[in-house]
């Protein structure tokens, strides 16, 4: 199977987990990524906002809100096809994107209120997926955003998938960059 096939395979099979199902892995997901010494020692977390049948983000980012950790945000620029992230301190500086996702607020960043965080000063990134191996590659949507960021990117990476997603291989190319570790729903795995 080419990554193509998986791509599409893996969105179906996210997508047919019923709505409460996936609303009960994604809190042992949280409660996972939350316990995680990954997640402790982090100061500062670069964080997705999780986007239609993805695990939910929601919890986490309260979290590292309530927690006193610096919260990153990505912003992702389809024109040069890379992320930048801004520290955000809640839901309410975020807005719809290009792809329907929120992302930070475009006005908060030209006036601003928020400002970019370097990668160098980032400790954790919760990285997305359609699905990932046992050895903490992934298969993402298809434009490399992650892939690029996280080239000499030096802090740790967790992956979050539901367990339906998690395959024996992915298919790779050599641009891909694998995650430290990938936590679904019944499993933390170490890549």
């Amino acid at each position: 199977m080419n990554k193509q096939e998986q791509r599409r395979t893996l969105r179906k099979i996210r997508d047919e987990i019923p709505q409460e199902l996936r609303t009960l892995k994604s809190s042992d997901i949280t409660e996972k990524f939350l316990k995680s010494d990954k997640y402790i020692s982090a100061e500062t977390v670069m964080l997705y906002i999780s986007f239609g049948s993805e695990p939910d983000t929601f919890d986490i980012l309260d979290r590292v809100i309530s927690d006193g950790k610096k919260l990153a945000v990505p912003l992702c620029d389809s024109v040069k096809c890379e992320i930048t992230a801004f520290g955000a301190d809640s839901l309410s500086q975020l807005k719809s994107g290009s792809y329907g996702i929120l992302e930070p607020d475009s006005e908060l960043i030209e006036s601003g209120v928020l400002k970019p965080v370097q990668s160098s000063e980032i400790d954790l990134v919760v990285v997305p997926g359609l699905g990932f191996d046992k050895y903490g590659y992934r298969i993402g949507y298809g434009k490399g955003y992650y892939d690029r960021f996280l080239n000499g990117f030096a802090g740790d990476t967790i992956g979050l998938c539901f367990k339906e997603c998690l395959l024996d291989k992915i298919y790779r190319d050599e641009f891909d960059i694998k995650v430290d570790t990938v936590i679904t729903d019944s499993d933390i795995m170490c890549g």
